[in-house]
């Protein structure tokens, strides 16, 4: 095994690292692209998931039956206006809380 002068082995370690900085900073602007991306999709999912929600809430009052929308675990999550005129609870009053609310036995 020859022996290396000590720049050799200088010169070779400084161009490793500058090739494994290069490679990192290459894989930095990629992961931030990404990111930039990601966030970008996100903010269009929540404007669409804002704009249906609002689109829900209009048909919800437009009905003039009343609505009352219960979740799996048997919470009210929606009441619109005629919901409200035939129990004389008002919205705030019972969203969130258990259907069995409505009607005690």
């Amino acid at each position: 095994m020859e022996d290396r002068a000590p720049l050799d082995l200088l010169q070779e370690a400084f161009v490793n690292f500058n090739r494994a900085s290069s490679e990192l900073e290459r894989h930095y602007r990629s992961l931030a692209e990404r990111v930039r991306e990601l966030t970008r999709q996100l903010a269009e999912s929540l404007d669409e998931r804002r704009r249906l929600g609002d689109l829900l809430c209009s048909v919800l009052e437009s009905i003039s039956a009343g609505v009352v929308v219960v979740e799996r675990e048997g919470l009210i999550v929606a009441f619109n206006r005629a919901a409200e005129r035939m129990t004389s609870f008002r919205r705030e009053e019972v969203e969130g809380k258990p259907f069995g609310l409505l009607f005690p036995e």
